[in-house]
């Protein structure tokens, strides 16, 4: 590292010197010429990311661990802070840096260096979001699809599932061929050692990149972990593939920046934020959408409190991205899974990508929640149940235990349209719930090893009319294991 050192003070010929220590953050002097974002390199081998220039003094967070003195010596590098891109980050666990965690760096493998903080790729390279975005989760791809190239907002209290749902995301994404870069931003050990082991169980762990940041990291290193995340991710978009995005988690992350700037003594604004923290993510985020050349579908997870969607952090993010999902802790401790409430959740262009039976059986059945929700209100009241509304109740259940079936694996689209298309239509009438799940759980294990039922959907799904395809479903009950009507 001092031959490193050396070879910077003689290119650029500036030395400076360290004035203040403040937790991650460190003041230097002697520096004229350094820029916001540039590196530093101390004496003792500490790097370090500029983020402040005030009256001839810097401020800049360190990047790795290592014990700075006041005093201490410190030279320009007259670079920003770029990682090594390249194929082998396709499958793996990396840090910031690039440096490899878990899995093997192939070191003949081509690379290319990227600065991590860049400007989003104007509207000329862009185009309109068209595709479906399979996330393997009935309720999602139904009632609040996704397109690729979307940027969708996760948000939900602590332990409803948020994660949950961004792993059968990844692992339908990964199934399917897709690029996969997953996010964890000051995490601890043992979270980290639990998403891992969630993709070992699934089987796709070697078909993803997870860039990973202790809680004991320095702050300038979880700072730029997400910057990083969306860089890998570029680098796939260039060369034309699809890539997922979850960034886990920007509430974290804010706690981070808040920290690092509270200590630099910058002025705090609201909830004590630094105030230009929405530039900090909207920056980050628009560097995702559809591209002429590939797609970066961007879920960002963010955290409420006691069910509260009001927060600075997450109204923040809501109005920068294209919709959210929000994970109600109601419906979780009501056994719910996965929790989306979907009164309270938005698309906004994830409908204009799918096709017409998906986007009318959608609607129905989203207007049919809206009327049980209202029903369910007034039974409140000990209003007596005609056989109509008796038979509106247990449509619903039947609705609900299939959307909110725990279930690990995604279950593919076309599949989640036919059994959703097959309950509205009568599927398991007057069946109690604790009957009907065994016998939706018979029918999802007949439709993962049947081959001829599998085709038999697929076909259905050529039909233009959804009365037409509603008709030819209820022809098939049998085919599921289920009883005619």
């Amino acid at each position: 590292m001092q031959n490193i050192y050396k070879k910077y003070l003689d290119e650029i010929g500036e030395v400076g010197e360290v004035t203040a220590v403040k937790s991650a953050v460190v003041t230097a002097s002697g520096l004229p010429n350094a820029f916001l974002g540039e590196r530093v390199l101390t004496e003792n081998g500490v790097w370090g990311l500029i983020f402040s220039i005030d009256n001839q003094k810097i401020e800049f967070l360190t990047l790795s661990v290592g014990s700075i003195r006041i005093g201490e010596k410190l030279v320009r590098t007259s670079q920003v802070f770029e990682i090594e891109v390249g194929d082998h980050l396709g499958s793996g666990v990396f840090d910031p840096l690039g440096q490899t965690i878990l899995g093997e760096t192939l070191s003949e493998t081509k690379t290319q260096s990227r600065p991590v903080d860049i400007e989003a790729a104007g509207l000329s390279s862009r185009k309109d979001v068209t595709e479906f975005f399979e996330t393997g989760v009935g309720i999602v791809d139904l009632i609040m699809p996704l397109g690729k190239g979307q940027r969708e907002l996760v948000i939900g209290d602590r332990k409803s599932g948020r994660s949950e749902f961004a792993i059968r995301a990844m692992t339908a994404h990964a199934s399917a061929g897709g690029v996969c870069v997953y996010c964890m931003i000051g995490k601890r050990t043992s979270y980290i050692e639990r998403i891992i082991d969630s993709f070992t169980q699934v089987g796709v762990l070697d078909r993803l990149c997870l860039i990973t940041t202790f809680a004991s990291d320095p702050a300038g290193l979880i700072y730029l972990a997400p910057y990083s995340a969306m860089t890998v991710a570029e680098y796939f978009r260039d060369q034309g593939q699809d890539a997922l995005l979850v960034l886990d988690d920007l509430s974290t992350h804010s706690n981070f920046y808040r920290e690092v700037s509270l200590v630099s003594g910058r002025f705090p604004g609201r909830d004590s934020y630094p105030g230009d923290i929405f530039y900090a993510h909207s920056r980050l985020l628009e560097r995702a959408g559809n591209f002429k050349n590939g797609s970066i579908t961007a879920l960002p997870i963010a955290r409420s409190l006691e069910g509260d969607l009001s927060g600075f952090i997450p109204t923040n993010l809501m109005s920068i991205t294209d919709g959210h999902l929000f994970f109600d802790p109601l419906f979780f401790n009501e056994g719910k899974r996965p929790a989306v409430n979907p009164f309270l959740s938005v698309t906004r262009v994830g409908r204009q990508t799918q096709g017409e039976l998906q986007k009318n059986l959608g609607r129905e059945i989203s207007t049919f929640l809206v009327d049980l929700k209202k029903l369910r209100s007034l039974m409140h009241f000990g209003a007596e149940l005609t056989e109509r509304v008796q038979a509106k109740l247990n449509l619903g259940q039947r609705l609900e235990s299939f959307f909110y079936l725990n279930r690990r694996l995604p279950l593919p689209w076309q599949q989640s349209l036919f059994l959703a298309a097959a309950i509205w239509k009568g599927w398991g009438k007057g069946k109690p719930s604790e009957e009907f799940e065994p016998m939706l759980f018979a029918a999802l294990a007949k439709l993962e090893s049947d081959q001829s039922l599998q085709n038999l959907v697929n076909e259905l799904i050529a039909e233009d009319e959804l009365e037409d395809y509603l008709l030819k479903v209820k022809e098939n009950f049998k085919a599921l294991g289920g009883e005619d009507v």
